[in-house]
């Protein structure tokens, strides 16, 4: 009766999308129905935090997940929240429900024996667009730059005298990164390509396309989804993924936290401490597949 008299208030007051009724009335039978089986003579003004957890516990033991299970019971807090206008409910019991914590998603990352096929195998030629892809791709990957900082970076960027990169991050926050031998090699067979390539060229911009023009964020997402796809079959190909292998690999390989942090541009420790979590994964995967004890009995 309640409910049927919520999901009339939403068609008729509210006028809500045909969608939302459709989800609200799915997930406020699928709770009375709970009732009914397990609490028969409970009348739903009328339950507590316990039968709700009772519903939120069987839900996740169909296998629903915790995303799902966030999304059912907001349509009960809009089922009480209209109940105790209505003067039919006191209180809130979801007020003692605790809702299960969605799964932090892992930044996707392009292992470290596939980075350095890429770099050792693949054939980029040793024309202006080749150097220019080559660089395009050390740059993401061996600084952890972002697609924006990367299209950002000048001429002036570049300083050989201290082996540093200026980068100018969000809210234009400026870092200087190292330059390491490789990418001051690759950098400068790129520059002296560059000048013999487009003389005449205004542009300030470090990269440029094959015309001489700066490049767009599709130029760099496409030329990075091809190059990935020599020699990785993940679906997830984009200037970010290579930017997560250079930070994971960074802690794969012990680095300072609070270092990667400076290097990464992050404000704080937390936005960086996520790429721990893929090490930790790292490590567990090694130790299932080579340590005896680890294995299925």
């Amino acid at each position: 009766m309640a409910i049927d008299r919520f999901l009339q208030y939403l068609r008729y007051e509210k006028r809500s999308a045909p969608a939302t009724l459709e989800r609200y009335a799915l997930s406020l039978r699928g709770f009375e129905e709970h009732l009914r089986q397990h609490f028969p003579e409970l009348e739903i003004h009328r339950v507590d935090a316990f039968h709700i957890r009772s519903w939120m516990l069987a839900l996740l033991e169909e296998g629903k997940s915790p995303s799902t299970v966030q999304t059912e019971l907001s349509a009960l807090r809009s089922l009480f929240r209209f109940l105790r206008r209505m003067g039919m409910m006191e209180g809130d019991p979801l007020r003692k429900v605790i809702p299960p914590k969605k799964g932090k998603r892992l930044p996707a990352m392009v292992d470290a024996a596939r980075m350095e096929q890429l770099f050792s195998r693949v054939e980029f030629g040793g024309d202006f667009a080749g150097r220019r892809d080559r660089l395009l791709l050390e740059l993401l990957y061996g600084l952890g730059l972002r697609r924006g900082e990367l299209l950002a970076l000048t001429l002036e960027s570049v300083d050989f005298d201290n082996a540093q990169l200026r980068v100018f991050g969000k809210r234009s926050k400026e870092r200087l990164l190292p330059l390491g031998p490789n990418l001051q090699h690759s950098l400068k067979h790129y520059l002296a390509l560059r000048k013999q390539t487009f003389p005449q060229t205004a542009h300030p911009p470090l990269l440029l396309t094959d015309r001489g023009a700066p490049l767009s964020p599709s130029f760099v997402q496409r030329k990075v989804r091809h190059y990935l796809g020599l020699v990785t079959t993940q679906e997830k190909r984009s200037p970010h993924v290579l930017r997560h292998s250079f930070a994971t690999h960074l802690l794969d390989n012990d680095a300072d936290l609070n270092a990667v942090k400076e290097l990464l541009g992050h404000a704080s420790l937390a936005a960086t401490q996520i790429y721990l979590h893929n090490s930790v994964a790292r490590l567990q995967e090694v130790y299932r597949r080579a340590h005896p004890k680890a294995r299925e009995p």
